[in-house]
């Protein structure tokens, strides 16, 4: 994208095409906190014995490789995006549900794909 086109679509002078920004930020934060409490569940990868470590599972790779696009984007950066937002209470509710009841599976697909660092700590993603 040519930087003139990120000028021109955050001017709000420019409606229809404007963006305002602080409401996109919230979207995608509230976006991924929504994709990961709809797709996050216990064994993610179906691996058939959820007590072996990841490098003990045989294809384990393939089994990685096919998780969504989506569910891998939501989890590796939800914490980016949550950084940038302005909070507010439906990011709260969203929040406290995914840290209540999806956080430890979460942790599963940041391990299995190797991003803990980068999705835990997302100042160090840039």
């Amino acid at each position: 994208m040519h930087a003139s086109f990120g000028d021109f679509i955050m001017k709000p002078s420019h409606k229809p095409w404007s963006l305002d920004v602080a409401v996109a930020k919230n979207t995608l934060a509230s976006g991924c906190l929504a994709m990961l409490q709809k797709q996050l569940k216990f064994n993610i990868c179906n691996f058939p014995d959820s007590h072996l470590s990841n490098k003990e599972v045989t294809g384990s790779e393939k089994f990685i490789a096919d998780l969504p696009d989506a569910l891998t984007y939501a989890s590796q950066f939800w914490g980016s995006h949550l950084a940038d937002s302005m909070f507010d209470d439906k990011i709260l509710v969203l929040l406290k549900e995914f840290l209540g009841t999806k956080f430890l599976f979460w942790s599963e697909v940041v391990s299995l794909r190797q991003e803990v660092v980068t999705a835990a700590f997302p100042c160090r993603n840039t």
